[in-house]
């Protein structure tokens, strides 16, 4: 599936990324935040990302996240989700569709929910359009 991108500071993070031999998967933005889908195959190279991330922090003028997909539901859920600790993930079916229910600690629902819930909403984005069964994200302590 290509990546179809029209705003030219993200083209230039593509590019970017493209010269390291990182492929983005997808995007989420916000006025203040940009989160960056990665494969999971790209853990690997972490640890070079974080000297680049100066760079397209620079050129987004955002802070900028990166997050990584999964196929496993509840492993990308953990990877959207960090640092907050996931206790348990549950799916239950409404009338509308599936909706899942991320079970966190109490003093970790900060965590979890982000600046603004942003976190929140960059789930309920990916999650929405990479297991279309589920209809929306709930995040309870």
């Amino acid at each position: 599936m290509a990546l179809k991108v029209d705003d030219p500071r993200l083209l230039q993070v593509i590019t970017f990324l493209g010269t390291l031999g990182i492929y983005p998967r997808d995007f989420y933005e916000t006025d203040d935040r940009l989160s960056i889908l990665l494969d999971e195959e790209y853990i690997s190279n972490l640890p070079e990302m974080k000297n680049s991330l100066i760079y397209i922090r620079k050129v987004v003028r955002k802070q900028v996240d990166i997050v990584f997909f999964s196929e496993n539901l509840k492993r990308f859920c953990e990877y959207l989700f960090y640092p907050a600790k996931i206790r348990r993930i549950e799916i239950r079916s409404s009338r509308k569709g599936k909706i899942l229910i991320v079970h966190v600690d109490f003093w970790q629902r900060g965590l979890a929910l982000g600046a603004k819930s942003y976190k929140l909403y960059r789930a309920r984005y990916f999650i929405s359009k990479y297991f279309p069964e589920i209809e929306t994200v709930y995040v309870q302590a």
